[in-house]
């Protein structure tokens, strides 16, 4: 059963459908809200490294999700898969298949490269796309730059290129710009985590991702 839970966690990322992420950063957090936006569309939660009890309880009850942090939090039991960061120690093929899923973001073409290199992500995250509150201080990069990474390592035939995911400000008024720019599906945080109808809010955003 956990198989194909691991399973049904990687399907969202491997073609079948587009896909749509929520990331999790608060610690205390009703498990109802997930469980809403789940219902609506979303494919794959992401939660940080102080969310061990979260994490538990969404093992609880089948909800996929990842963990962000690095490699060694990632062999925690509580965890089902990992988020590895461009910036720690490159992974090495047997760590990495202990991973059902292994991801990494990227600000900018040379960080994208880096993260392929290091882990060789089946997923990354890829902005600043658009301003957001989330990040005040980071310069939106535009949808550019996914066109940009995607270019870039579809000419690396050594190596797959992993699925490009637009984080920063997504809403369902650009969902279509980013999808023809390459990206194979959105992350978000306020838009549903701040939303008084987290369901209705997902729904609305896999909605526009699916007819993008």
């Amino acid at each position: 059963l956990q198989f194909l839970y691991f399973i049904g966690s990687y399907m969202c990322l491997t073609g079948i459908g587009r896909s749509l992420h929520l990331v999790v950063a608060r610690k205390h957090i009703d498990v109802d809200i997930i469980m809403n936006a789940h219902l609506g569309g979303v494919d794959l939660f992401h939660l940080n490294l102080g969310n061990a009890h979260l994490a538990s309880e969404l093992k609880k009850i089948s909800i996929p999700y990842v963990v962000h942090g690095n490699t060694e939090a990632g062999e925690n039991a509580h965890y089902n898969s990992k988020m590895v960061a461009a910036a720690t120690a490159p992974v090495d093929g047997q760590l990495r298949r202990s991973f059902p899923i292994c991801g990494s973001s990227a600000h900018s073409v040379s960080e994208a490269v880096a993260a392929c290199e290091f882990c060789s992500p089946d997923y990354l995250f890829v902005g600043t796309v658009y301003a957001t509150g989330s990040h005040p201080e980071r310069i939106p990069a535009g949808p550019g730059l996914i066109s940009d990474i995607k270019g870039h390592l579809k000419n690396t035939p050594h190596r797959p290129c992993p699925h490009l995911i637009a984080i920063g400000g997504i809403t369902p008024a650009n969902i279509s710009e980013v999808v023809s720019h390459g990206a194979s599906g959105v992350a978000v945080v306020s838009f549903i985590l701040q939303s008084p109808c987290p369901r209705q809010a997902a729904s609305e955003l896999k909605s526009r991702l699916i007819s993008a």
